[in-house]
């Protein structure tokens, strides 16, 4: 029986986790446009950068919850920030895409670990009051370090080179796996709960072909076949592993049922916002020329108001149940999109800032509302791949919206270009590397230009990748607005009076 110390430090030994690994992906979010830059790297290369970590962190994480169950949690724990810390140590030091490609790969590796073995080690340590205290903590820390991590980015970059957020995360994990080591207690609990190593590899390369397609499609063409049989492919390995059935968690069907639910909530809110946001910090860098630092604060109205709901979640569904909070968060969610959606090259922050504040609302509604949905319908003893589970749904979420946005802006710019080039009376031959600038929000003129020519070419190239960047927010809410609605009726017999309940 776990005394109240070691519970006390559990939870901040899970809530620190949650802080370090996003405020890893914040600070990486915010330097991404300097470290292109630095690296000459397109927006595929770009997107590749992020799906690095991404793409191991959603297919590995149900593995790492797996593992936390069947071994100490914190000794997945540990092992995790080891291997995160030293795949960050690695990123640090290269100075070629595809190097820091394959470091991130790592790094994600040991977050798809300690995720889940974070939440796994308050679940098997703490229960009722305690746990959802606790998860609470969980989720203030991992939406403080997305607040903060663009600020602490942007001062880092102020002075430093990009490497420097890179060796912050690498310091801070492995200043916290020296104080999970001395401070926490593992306590080993034998079990035969199933890794279920097929399946995960299996969806691994599911998840990694439908990236490779999507990001494909933004450099070859929609109708490339480079670009379609990895997606379909993909697709149809991740419906067959669907239809065949999740893992069992010795529940009800309807018990599983609702797990899933959850996790497809998840997934479904949140592929809709890391793209924009993506697309927000480059518009702010690229277009209206904020230093990194701006940059930072710029999105203080997303971080701040998610870090500030978060704690806040466990006691608003007690209070007024999950379907009150599902449809504020969709409410949130869709003005916040629609209102980035219509950011121009001359749009100030005033014009986006409470768009951002709305979107950091949903971004603090749905992680609580599905986790807590996921977690009360599955067995203590499956804590660690529940949570893994919903883990892997978040990020499967944030790697397809990267790929799939960035795809769309990248497929659809250059046409719009053209057409404003047309509309204005200019030259409409322009290099493929200028409209491959372009997708990152980097607009030049033509060598042939005359010099008077040149602000209106620099001016039409950002209101394309404006325009386009509109457009693909809208399509993407749109296309999760119709899989939600599919999803809900595929669902909704066993979900509609468990949710409406709470229980």
């Amino acid at each position: 029986m776990t005394t109240p110390r070691v519970r006390w430090l559990v939870t901040a030994a899970g809530g620190l986790t949650a802080l370090v690994l996003n405020l890893d992906q914040a600070t990486i979010l915010l330097a991404i446009p300097t470290i292109a830059d630095a690296l000459d790297a397109d927006l595929s290369q770009t997107q590749w950068i992020l799906a690095g970590f991404l793409l191991p962190l959603a297919a590995l994480v149900i593995l790492g919850g797996s593992l936390a169950d069947r071994f100490a949690p914190v000794r997945v724990l540990q092992a995790g920030l080891l291997t995160f810390a030293a795949g960050s140590v690695l990123s640090a030091l290269v100075s070629d895409v595809a190097v820091l490609i394959a470091a991130r790969v790592i790094a994600g590796s040991g977050a798809a670990l300690a995720f889940p073995a974070s939440i796994a080690m308050l679940h098997r340590s703490l229960d009722g009051a305690e746990l959802t205290v606790a998860l609470g903590s969980w989720f203030s820390g991992a939406l403080a370090g997305s607040a903060i991590g663009p600020i602490i980015g942007g001062l880092l970059l102020r002075t430093l080179p990009w490497e420097s957020v890179l060796w912050v995360s690498a310091g801070l994990a492995f200043g916290l796996l020296v104080l999970v080591t001395i401070f926490v207690p593992a306590e080993r609990q034998p079990s035969t709960a199933a890794l279920w190593l097929r399946p995960n590899a299996v969806v691994a390369a599911a998840m990694a072909l439908m990236v490779w397609g999507l990001i494909e499609a933004g450099a070859q063409g929609w109708g490339s076949t480079r670009a379609l049989i990895p997606i379909v492919a993909g697709a149809l390995i991740l419906a067959g592993v669907a239809v065949a059935g999740l893992p069992r968690l010795d529940q009800p069907v309807e018990a599983t049922r609702l797990v899933a639910a959850g996790l497809a909530m998840m997934a479904l809110a949140i592929l809709s916002i890391v793209g924009t946001v993506f697309f927000v910090i480059t518009f702010m860098q690229n277009v209206l020329g904020y230093s990194p630092l701006r940059a930072g604060f710029a999105l203080l109205p997303f971080g701040a108001t998610a870090a500030v709901l978060a704690p806040m979640g466990a006691r608003l569904i007690r209070q007024f149940g999950r379907v009150p909070l599902v449809f504020a968060g969709i409410g949130f969610e869709a003005v916040g999109l629609v209102g980035l959606s219509r950011i121009t090259p001359t749009t100030t922050f005033v014009g986006f800032g409470i768009f951002l504040a709305l979107l950091g609302a949903a971004m603090a509604i749905f992680p609580a509302v599905s986790l807590d949905l996921a977690l009360k319908h599955a067995p203590a003893e499956r804590g660690g791949v529940v949570s893994g589970a919903h883990t892997a749904a978040l990020q499967f979420g944030q790697l397809i919206s990267i790929a799939l946005m960035g795809s769309l802006v990248s497929s659809w710019v250059g046409g719009i270009y053209r057409s404003e080039l047309a509309e204005a009376g200019l030259s409409t031959t322009v290099p493929q590397a200028l409209i491959d600038d372009l997708g990152r929000g980097l607009s030049a003129s033509p060598g042939t230009a005359a010099a008077a020519q040149i602000p209106r070419y620099e001016f039409l190239g950002e209101v394309a990748f404006t325009t386009a960047v509109g457009r693909t927010i809208l399509f993407t809410l749109a296309l999760t607005s119709i899989a939600s609605i599919v999803c809900a009726s595929l669902l909704s017999k066993p979900i509609h009076g468990a949710i409406r309940s709470g229980s």
